[in-house]
């Protein structure tokens, strides 16, 4: 009798536990069902980016371009003038930052993947194309006259890559996008003021631009479609290049002299406040 109680009381604290098991564990079942739930989401993520990806749409230029001019209206339109913005959309670094960071993060996904599928090269080239707009734009109120250049220079080479084709199917505007990665350590080294920050900026600069751009140059040469050195847009990426040499010198001048100015410089000074007092 004793026996028969024990195992009557064994089966029912097994029963007990199985029934716990499977209230605690997904079973194959629960899965199945919640990953039914979760696929009508995904299918409108997918659908919803192939909408964005896709040839003919004209939000991987619109939705950019609110942001960058947004930001830039913002700037322009503070009351308080103390602030450290106002007026100063080019010095806002945390907004540029995006703007390289996400330049950088879309050509590497291009090269990569290498398929418009995936990500259509347009997406890089109007991602880029509607920062520059406000930059232009920002650049001519300020009157800076070699960022001007840069602005212009860098419209004119997206609308080539865009119309392109072998631009497109070479990706040259993702590859273009990757001299980018040198403006954080820019942005970084006008925060610190630490010169070793401004040596990194400086490697960085060397590598992603002085180095970089010959080699798009050359792959440019290298196409069957390309004029050689008389084709226009080989000409324009020469141009943007020698933009970025008379910038490499400035650097390279600085690491000379430690920052600290020239007579030349002191005399450029003063002859500007002589014209200032005239």
């Amino acid at each position: 009798m004793c026996r028969i109680i024990i195992l009557t009381l064994y089966a029912h604290h097994q029963t007990r536990a199985i029934t716990s098991i499977t209230q605690t564990h997904l079973t194959p079942t629960t899965i199945l069902q919640q990953s039914n739930m979760s696929q009508p989401l995904l299918d409108q993520i997918q659908q919803g980016w192939e909408s964005y990806n896709d040839e003919r749409s004209w939000r991987p230029f619109v939705l950019p371009l609110l942001l960058w001019s947004s930001t830039y209206i913002y700037t322009r339109t503070r009351s308080d003038k103390t602030h450290p913005l106002s007026h100063k959309w080019h010095e806002w670094n945390e907004l540029h930052n995006i703007h390289n960071v996400g330049s950088l993060l879309l050509a590497l996904v291009s090269l990569y993947f290498h398929s418009n599928a995936i990500l259509n090269e347009r997406v890089v080239i109007l991602w880029n194309f509607s920062y520059f707009c406000v930059d232009l734009i920002d650049t001519t109120t300020r009157r800076d006259v070699p960022f001007i250049l840069h602005a212009l220079f860098c419209l004119a080479c997206g609308t080539f890559n865009y119309t392109t084709p072998v631009c497109r199917v070479l990706r040259m505007n993702s590859k273009a996008a990757l001299l980018e990665a040198s403006s954080p350590f820019l942005h970084l080294a006008k925060r610190t003021k630490a010169p070793l920050h401004f040596v990194a900026f400086a490697v960085m600069f060397t590598l992603c631009r002085m180095v970089w751009i010959p080699v798009i140059i050359s792959q440019l040469l290298a196409s069957e479609e390309m004029n050689g050195w008389k084709d226009w847009r080989v000409l324009l990426v020469c141009a943007f290049y020698g933009l970025n040499v008379y910038w490499y010198l400035q650097i390279l001048k600085i690491l000379w002299t430690g920052g600290k100015k020239t007579k030349s410089d002191k005399t450029v000074v003063e002859e500007g406040a002589d014209k200032k007092e005239q």
